[in-house]
């Protein structure tokens, strides 16, 4: 079972009668001037709101708890790191960092569909 699909079975429990999940990866909250993680989510994006799940540093496939749903059009924003960093995704309030070429681009792409 692909990683994504893992992600989207195991966040079934948060999601509402009817969502559909469009967009599923994992994200990062980095301990302030470092580059070391604090905590692990996952965020997933379906056709009405975007769901931001903590998981265990144990088990980052895993969601715990629901951090904020918020509605699907919240300004969402994107920017690139460089080689050796993280990415920076803000979703409303919310910043998160995220890494990996499969990370990266499933994040692009759910950015691209909330800005469209």
């Amino acid at each position: 079972m692909a990683a994504r699909d893992t992600l989207i079975e195991r966040a079934a429990p948060f999601l509402e009668d009817g969502e559909v999940v469009e967009h599923a990866f994992r994200a990062r909250v980095l301990i302030p001037g470092t580059k070391l993680a604090k905590a692990t989510y996952v965020v997933i994006g379906t056709q009405r709101s975007v769901l931001i799940l903590k998981t265990s540093i144990w088990s980052t496939k895993t969601p715990k708890t629901l951090v904020a749903r918020v509605p699907r059009g919240t300004p969402t924003s994107f920017r690139k790191g460089g080689a050796l960093s993280w990415s920076r995704l803000e979703i409303g309030d919310y910043e998160l960092r995220v890494g990996g070429i499969w990370t990266l681009r499933e994040a692009e792409q759910f950015v691209g569909a909330a800005v469209s």
